[in-house]
């Protein structure tokens, strides 16, 4: 049986994205006078900082911009043989938009997208104690706040340093994955995990937060595929599991994250 419709939607979302190439990081005082592999300029209040791997070799490693201590406006970093790493866009320390990671030989791996204002607006609500909030998360902080801050942290491995080279200079070198320059978003949009051969391992959207709409999961040590519906974070209604040759092996239905049924098929 073949994947359907909505399923194949989402892989060729993916695949044509390929194509297209708070806790707020602080900026403390730079000594100008020790900037090394640094160049630093100003312009409508931005602070922009373009660092270099060293003096061997000088492709970029960063660039960054910085506004009342945040990270602030567009950012990416390098590898030492030039092939961008990761790219994205920073609001008040904050990602916002769209943003993408590669690995060092230039495959699409990761595509992330964020919402600054709902962020804002979400931790907002939390903050006041807001007797009817808009938002999931904020309903889920009146009933276990920590649960509802998770939902606001970065999925991928976060880096606590406060130094943005710090986190960079992992990323580039580390060999053992990528570390999200953020530790505090809101995801909103397409969220993508590819391997190194394009092939998508996961992919669907968030909704202000939370995992909503269809989703697609792959399971690469026996290479099935899982697909079903999210709703506000929580898995719901039917959920169908496909084998390498794409046939159905098995049906499981949710409510509201609780699995009500299953059924395997030879």
């Amino acid at each position: 049986m073949k994947y359907n419709f909505t399923l194949a939607v989402i892989s060729l979302l993916a695949s044509l994205t390929i194509f297209a190439q708070k806790d707020a990081v602080d900026y403390t005082d730079i000594d100008k006078s020790e900037k090394g592999n640094a160049s630093f300029s100003t312009t409508n209040n931005l602070v922009n900082i373009v660092e270099h791997h060293n003096e061997d070799n000088n492709n970029i490693l960063l660039s960054a911009h910085f506004k009342n201590g945040k990270l602030h406006h567009s950012w990416f970093s390098q590898y030492a043989n030039g092939i961008k790493c990761d790219s994205g866009y920073f609001k008040n320390g904050i990602p916002e938009g769209e943003w993408k990671h590669w690995d060092e030989n230039g495959n699409l791996r990761m595509v992330r997208n964020f919402s600054t204002t709902k962020y804002n607006r979400v931790t907002d609500e939390i903050s006041k104690q807001i007797k009817h909030p808009t938002y999931t998360i904020s309903r889920i902080a009146k009933q276990n706040k920590a649960a509802a801050l998770k939902h606001l942290q970065t999925k991928e491995t976060a880096i606590k340093s406060k130094d943005y080279k710090t986190k960079a200079l992992y990323n580039v070198t580390a060999n053992a994955g990528y570390a999200s320059v953020y530790n505090e978003c809101l995801y909103h949009g397409l969220y993508v995990n590819l391997n190194e051969n394009g092939v998508v391992l996961d992919s669907g959207y968030y909704k202000d937060g939370l995992r909503d709409g269809i989703w697609m999961e792959r399971n690469t040590s026996n290479n099935t595929i899982t697909t079903g519906m999210y709703k506000h974070g929580k898995k719901s209604k039917e959920w169908k599991q496909y084998n390498a040759e794409n046939q159905l092996t098995g049906i499981t239905i949710y409510k509201e994250g609780k699995q009500t049924y299953h059924k395997n098929f030879k």
